[in-house]
């Protein structure tokens, strides 16, 4: 057995949840009616012929740059009042479950992580679908949840062409903000999870996930490099398009959209979302299980899951020689995907209550 300690790139994704046309934002439907909700998630699909990830459904987002923690941000976020590398506004989360990329030491001079990894989001997302989150206002400290607005820039001619050249040069992100005397609206965007690719995966990422609400959906441009499609769900859609197999989703889109099931309304998931993010997040890695008639994939709090894992790089399975259902009823505590019989065929099963607030995923119910 070969073993090797491999890095994880850093990345960050944004969940961007906007209000459905036509719904007003009181709160209509009960979390017993999990399928409607008043708000829909941005799913992209990514090229068959992409590198990672190939012919995925995927949120917007992608590795973190170096140009994400460059210091001529600061230069830009003045324009909004920050005068400093530590005067961003942030939640301050000292003595707070923090994932490793947020806490790893940098140079003095760049951003700090959280700023940095939120613009690498918002970077990403205008790279992949034209959606520019940008504002002109620093959000105070004690100010409630707002959902973020898009329309900062009308000219479509104007945002396509900067698309390309941001996607050619990610540092070109800075030159666009500096012409519309604009910043990333950092503030939007709140910590929802974090996960570690499994340990047998060579390609390994250590990914931020954000949730951004918006009042209305955002115009898409597509950027035809990494994307091919873009599909506006709601969460009981994404899980029903995964199980009939029009979606092709990985662990961690199908935990989110179980997740998300638990909010109704987009008021709601704001709320919860910026209270949440005060309590931390820690860094959750899945264990992969093989059995006799499936595959279980294991997260922190499961009875399966061990208690110290292994983050280094192992191709060797885990093998469990008994039943993916054999599995579930031994274990009291779960926090796990059961594939009982292949990739599509995929449910969450989970009771027990997580960590730093995070909702405990819905299971999805085939009509």
């Amino acid at each position: 057995m070969t073993r090797s300690l491999r890095p994880w790139k850093d990345a960050a994704t944004l969940i961007i949840a906007a209000r459905k046309t036509g719904t007003d934002g009181a709160a209509s439907v009960t979390p017993t009616q999990p399928k409607s909700c008043d708000y829909q998630i941005l799913m992209m699909k990514r090229q068959q012929k992409s590198s990672s990830f190939a012919g995925k459904h995927v949120f917007p987002g992608g590795v973190i740059d170096n140009c994400d923690f460059s210091k001529k941000w600061l230069d830009v976020f003045r324009h909004v009042g920050v005068t400093g590398a530590h005067d961003f506004q942030l939640p301050d989360l000292v003595g707070k479950p923090r994932p490793w990329s947020l806490t790893a030491e940098m140079d003095k001079e760049s951003l700090p992580n959280d700023v940095a990894f939120r613009i690498g989001a918002v970077r990403e997302t205008f790279e992949e679908s034209g959606i520019l989150l940008v504002t002109d206002q620093a959000a105070e400290p004690s100010s409630p949840h707002t959902p973020a607005s898009p329309g900062f820039c009308d000219d479509v001619d104007f945002l396509r062409d900067w698309q390309k050249r941001v996607h050619e040069d990610g540092s070109a992100f800075i030159d666009l903000c500096s012409e519309l005397k604009a910043v990333p609206n950092i503030w939007s965007l709140k910590e929802f999870y974090h996960i570690l690719t499994p340990q047998f995966f060579e390609r390994r990422y250590s990914t931020m996930f954000y949730l951004c609400t918006m009042e209305s959906t955002p115009p898409i441009n597509i950027d035809d490099v990494e994307m091919i499609q873009t599909q506006w769900s709601s969460p009981h859609e994404i899980l029903a398009r995964s199980a009939n197999g029009t979606f092709n989703l990985d662990p961690p889109q199908i935990i989110l959209a179980s997740m998300l099931l638990n909010f109704p309304a987009l008021r709601g998931l704001g709320d919860f979302a910026s209270q949440r993010e005060l309590q931390g997040l820690g860094p959750s890695m899945p264990v992969i299980y093989v059995c006799e008639d499936g595959s279980i994939t294991t997260q922190p709090g499961d009875d399966l899951y061990p208690s110290v894992p292994s983050y280094e790089f192992d191709t060797s399975p885990n093998i469990l020689e008994e039943t993916v259902e054999q599995a579930k009823n031994r274990c009291q505590n779960r926090f796990r995907l059961r594939f009982p019989s292949g990739p599509s065929d995929v449910n969450v099963d989970c009771n027990i209550q997580l960590a730093c607030g995070l909702p405990s995923p819905v299971q999805y119910q085939q009509e």
